[in-house]
């Protein structure tokens, strides 16, 4: 996992997350767009971030704000 690396997801929202099925019918998510990944409390949010309040970010989040695991958490 992304975490046991220290490492963060910025933009965990449904329009990122693809599920798949296997040819056993075993689902399985994969990621997309991780042009904002990076170490945890060294990235930060970009500048443009769009804070659209439909989005749900967690609280912390606003632009040029540091990235943390538990903003993940918040967006699962």
């Amino acid at each position: 996992m992304l975490y046991g690396q220290n490492h963060v997801y910025r933009d965990l929202r449904g329009p990122n997350i693809v599920v798949f099925v296997d040819k056993n019918g075993d689902e399985f998510a994969k990621l997309l767009d991780f042009n904002w990944g990076g170490e945890e409390g060294v990235v930060v949010y970009p500048a443009d971030i769009n804070m659209n309040m439909e989005i749900g970010w967690h609280a912390e989040v606003c632009p040029g704000g540091l990235i943390h695991c538990k903003h993940n958490e918040f967006m699962l």
